[in-house]
């Protein structure tokens, strides 16, 4: 019952605190009135999540098993409710097309940054690996969570997906507007960078690959960015990518186990799109 007393009291002071961390008041008065009111600020370290499966249902199946994240250095969260006339500060400027996040009163700010303890490189190591994804048919339903039976139909996807990389500044910011059809509720801001290889068992193909942006425009950012808006429609869910940029390298590209054709190198990608995401 201690550990339930200890947990409703960090749940409310989650939700009364006006928050000052990362969050810059645009008057006197703002400032004023936020005195003595810090927020909330999470140093995660040594982190390391794993999941067996995740499996999505239709009739057949879609299972992603094995998974590994780790943080290998402190990444310090920020969890504030802002109040009138805040805006964020700290995160990157924002790159071509995108804007930086206006925050409204009475939004929850939550930024992800390098903790005190890191390399000073201002992001955060981090790890991915995923042991395969998969296909099975409808009869792996009595199997969910273990290796698909004898009879039943399965095909792999990828399989040795490991990454690893660096989380530069995130930021989400959920909107105190409602949350009616139309209006952005979630926004993310985040800046990332991966490396590593994987395997398209289905194609019998494998490569080493490398998400960045060191090269072309936006060079002086090194890391790739991803803006998105998230909100409801009449019939689901609307995803806003605002900003998706980077480069991306594809490299010992091999067919067939033999040896490799060579490496690929995308420069200047950029994807802006909207999706209308529901059940049919």
């Amino acid at each position: 019952m201690k550990g339930l007393k200890k947990i409703a009291l960090v749940t409310a002071i989650t939700a009364t605190s006006a928050a000052h961390a990362e969050m810059q008041a645009l008057d006197d008065t703002s400032m004023g009135e936020m005195t003595g009111q810090a927020g909330l600020t999470i140093d995660v370290s040594a982190a390391d999540v794993t999941i067996g499966q995740v499996a999505y249902q239709d009739a057949g199946f879609l299972n992603i098993n094995n998974i590994d994240l780790d943080i290998n250095e402190t990444l310090q969260i920020t969890v504030d409710v802002a109040g009138s006339g805040e805006t964020l500060t700290g995160a990157t400027t924002a790159v071509g097309g995108s804007t930086d996040i206006a925050v409204g009163n009475g939004d929850l700010v939550i930024t992800l940054r390098e903790g005190s303890t890191g390399d000073g490189d201002g992001t955060a190591d981090i790890g991915l690996s995923i042991g395969s994804i998969e296909l099975a048919d409808s009869s792996y339903a009595s199997n969910i969570g273990s290796a698909a039976a004898a009879g039943t139909e399965t095909t792999t996807l990828v399989s040795n997906l490991n990454l690893t990389g660096n989380l530069g500044p995130v930021d989400l910011v959920v909107h105190n507007n409602g949350g009616d059809a139309g209006e952005t509720v979630l926004e993310i801001d985040a800046y990332f960078a991966l490396e590593g290889n994987l395997d398209l068992t289905f194609m019998n193909t494998s490569m080493g690959m490398k998400l960045h942006n060191s090269r072309g425009e936006s060079n002086n950012l090194d890391l790739a960015h991803a803006q998105l808006g998230v909100g409801q429609t009449g019939s689901g869910l609307r995803v806003n990518l605002t900003d998706f940029s980077g480069d991306l390298d594809l490299t010992n590209v091999a067919m067939g186990g033999g040896a490799s054709i060579g490496n690929i190198y995308i420069t200047d990608l950029k994807v802006q799109a909207t999706l209308d995401i529901y059940g049919h």
